[in-house]
């Protein structure tokens, strides 16, 4: 249909790391995005290589802090190249194999009804859709929104609340590689609004021992402790160190 922004469609063999075993079928890799060549799937730890100390401080980081700021980082350039402020640096934000991944993962917690937070164009979200699961999302960026793969997303800044959903109307809430580019003075009415609007979350959260720099969204880098005590803090009846 019309757009208002161009969208490409691109074809490329991925690149696999550590074939799936033949013997018991279980997933043993996956292809990760641009900027990433370390994750951990479904317990499986695929890869690691050395890395620069993220920056801290800069004029992203700036922009961070106000909505219109976000905005402007969150644009096109992030998705497709990543010159201005760091993003995806070659492949563009593609349908990667791992959606597929992450979308059994979801679906392993037999949710009855799916919110995602930072759902970009909503590629795990479709796949959560054709399962036959509600699966809404949000979503800061215009251009992602515009290109999205499937209905239910809501172009909105999280960090602004409420949100437009009644109080426990999702199951679950979950969010991937997400967290770490909210502003940390944000992130304890994010995760009180997520406990507003769903039961129960999981999170896949980048701590930032492997982060190459390159992503200056990345504005809060910490541990799993950091991130253990904040939600344990801001999300109602939290487990300690649970699924969160």
């Amino acid at each position: 249909g019309a757009r208002n922004t161009d969208l490409s469609v691109q074809a490329t063999k991925p690149v696999i790391i550590n074939q799936t075993n033949n013997n018991t079928g279980d997933v043993n890799s996956v292809v990760v995005g641009a900027g990433q060549t370390h994750l951990n799937v479904l317990g499986k730890d695929l890869g690691d290589a050395k890395f620069m100390e993220p920056a801290k401080e800069g004029p992203v980081a700036k922009l961070m802090t106000t909505p219109e700021g976000r905005r402007e980082v969150f644009a096109k350039n992030y998705f497709n190249g990543g010159q201005k402020y760091g993003g995806y640096a070659r492949e563009g934000f593609r349908d990667f194999p791992n959606h597929e991944v992450l979308a059994r993962k979801i679906l392993a917690y037999k949710p009855a009804s799916v919110l995602e937070i930072g759902c970009a164009r909503g590629y795990v979200l479709k796949r959560i859709q054709d399962a036959g699961i509600r699966a809404n999302g949000l979503e800061i960026s215009k251009h992602c929104w515009l290109t999205r793969a499937c209905d239910g997303i809501i172009y909105k800044d999280v960090t602004e609340t409420p949100w437009p959903y009644k109080d426990h109307e999702f199951d679950l809430v979950y969010s991937q590689a997400f967290l770490e580019h909210v502003p940390e003075s944000l992130l304890p009415n994010v995760i009180r609004e997520m406990s507003r609007v769903a039961k129960r979350c999981v999170h896949g959260i980048d701590f930032g021992g492997h982060d190459d720099g390159f992503d200056k969204t990345h504005v809060t880098l910490r541990d799993k402790a950091f991130w253990v005590r904040l939600f344990s803090d801001h999300w109602k009846n939290c487990p300690e160190g649970g699924d969160s």
